[in-house]
């Protein structure tokens, strides 16, 4: 260990070592004996020189690192040569994020997909050249016991090179992002049922919509990087990938295109609720306005029957009380009439 913010460690025949080589041992040697290096980095500010000595130390391009450092915003991918770097993102679950002390615990934790619905967003910066692999995890939010476990069931995909220790880190990428559009699609659901209720608190609708809209998109986002990743990688001429490695990358592959799919899936399914919803906002005005206009046609007819009789001019039919008697018993039969008639059309 390089101080507390940066990790080698070496694999040998698709095992880790037990020592950790130092930056003089590496600086002095080179890689040694090791097949292939593994440099994490829990901070990419504090970590960043002595990440830069390690990289010279195996021989990387100066440019590599900084490179690196530039991709910190956003999910993207970037080769040139022999050198990838890619920037990627995941879950972390609560179980993950109060678990990050791994290293002092020693318990196994599963790495695969999760039940919590509310997840953390964590970034991870990948740089991978022939025989190493560095991970930079701002501020140490990447759980790696998954990774390890992923390493120890699968020695001889490490022993392929760096590229079976970036296999375990783009398929826990995968699995994440399955694990996240599984609990969208939860919360999803309980938006659908919240649409179709009595009284549905419209507002609410529309804000989680338009949250689920943006996380379904930034999904999407998320896993294109991904995808194309195993994609160029596969698309390598025969032999720069090991044939054991092809059908674990294709899967990764394939995973992050269900991922996009699904994503874009969900999204119009979104977009579908809103709609809705706004069609059941103008469907009970509609209901409302029915209602208003019934009542106001109803107190019509008596408003204007009265209004003829209080003219303030004489009628023939004034003075008599049977005349009164009939006024007041039109306006009762034309008033219930007009509810009946309403109440028949469903108006009411």
């Amino acid at each position: 260990m390089l101080g507390h913010m940066v990790t080698v460690t070496a694999f040998t025949d698709g095992v880790a070592s037990k020592g950790s080589p130092t930056l003089e041992s590496l600086e002095a040697g080179g890689r040694g004996d090791a097949d292939v290096l593994w440099i994490d980095a829990d901070d990419a500010e504090a970590a960043a020189e002595a990440v830069g000595r390690i990289a010279s130390a195996v021989g990387l391009p100066s440019w590599a690192i900084a490179r690196l450092q530039r991709h910190r915003s956003h999910p993207s991918l970037y080769r040139a040569g022999p050198v990838t770097t890619i920037a990627l993102r995941i879950h972390t679950t609560a179980e993950e994020r109060d678990g990050s002390g791994d290293e002092a615990t020693g318990e196994p934790r599963s790495h695969g997909r999760t039940t919590d619905t509310h997840a953390a967003n964590a970034r991870l910066l990948v740089l991978i050249a022939p025989g190493v692999l560095i991970t930079i995890r701002p501020h140490g939010a990447w759980p790696l016991q998954p990774l390890r476990d992923r390493w120890s069931a699968h020695p001889e995909l490490v022993a392929g090179g760096a590229l079976g220790l970036l296999w375990a880190v783009l398929d826990m990428a995968a699995d994440s992002q399955m694990s996240q559009l599984t609990r969208l699609d939860t919360r999803l659901e309980h938006l659908e049922r919240s649409v179709f209720v009595e009284e549905p608190d419209t507002a609410a609708v529309q804000r989680d919509a338009y949250a689920l809209f943006k996380a379904l998109a930034h999904e999407r986002r998320v896993a294109v990087p991904l995808r194309d990743a195993a994609a160029q990688f596969l698309a390598d001429p025969p032999g720069a990938v090991p044939d054991a490695l092809v059908p674990y990358l294709r899967e990764v592959r394939d995973h992050a295109q269900r991922v996009t799919e699904w994503a874009d899936s969900l999204t119009q399914l979104v977009t579908s609720i809103v709609d809705t919803n706004m069609s059941n906002v103008n469907n009970r005005l509609n209901l409302i306005m029915k209602k208003v206009t019934s009542w106001a046609a109803i107190i019509a007819v008596p408003t204007l029957v009265s209004g003829v009789w209080g003219m303030n001019v004489p009628l023939p039919w004034q003075g008599s009380p049977v005349t009164t008697a009939a006024t007041i018993a039109t306006m009762g039969l034309l008033a219930l009439a007009l509810y009946i008639q309403f109440k028949r059309k469903d108006w009411l």
